[in-house]
């Protein structure tokens, strides 16, 4: 017997089966495992809850129900779907090191101006596009500078 990078301890005649018995969980348990996951992330934070608006969003376009209901449903189903998108870049980003994971975040960042960018141009709705880009600047420029313009005025009266 010997104990691999792992931990894992296996037999020298077959080195590839754990002793432990199946490397992984019956099928049974895989449909109870998934279920779980759902249940964890809904319950993880309020705003998950909101992922009920989803399949709604989805059937409200095609359907063709109001705009103002169409608006609704896609608006409460985008929230949740954007926190989802800032957690699994920031899980990725963990394991892809600092430089890819900085560029991740800031390309996922922006993905909501891309697809509105994306969307408008190809309705010709150029006053949309700009509206959405600036903004964009303003929030930046509200929620990003200020922090970094204490750090530079610490650094200078240092």
């Amino acid at each position: 017997m010997t104990t691999n990078n792992n931990n894992i301890t296996t037999d020298e005649a077959n080195p590839h089966q754990p002793l432990l018995g199946q490397p992984g969980p019956p099928a049974s348990s895989r449909a109870t495992t998934l279920l779980e996951d759902f249940r964890i992330y809904f319950c993880s934070a309020y705003i998950n809850v909101l992922l009920v608006f989803l399949p709604f969003a989805i059937i409200s376009g095609a359907l063709e129900w109001s705009p103002t209901t169409i608006f609704l449903t896609n608006f409460f189903a985008l929230m949740p779907l954007a926190s989802l998108l800032s957690v699994a870049t920031e899980a990725l980003s963990e394991s892809a090191g600092p430089a890819i994971g900085g560029l991740l975040n800031v390309t996922f960042g922006n993905a909501t101006e891309l697809i509105v960018g994306i969307v408008s141009l190809r309705n010709g709705q150029v006053k949309l596009i700009q509206t959405t880009m600036l903004g964009s600047i303003l929030s930046s420029l509200l929620f990003v500078r200020p922090p970094f313009l204490r750090v530079v005025a610490l650094f200078l009266t240092w």
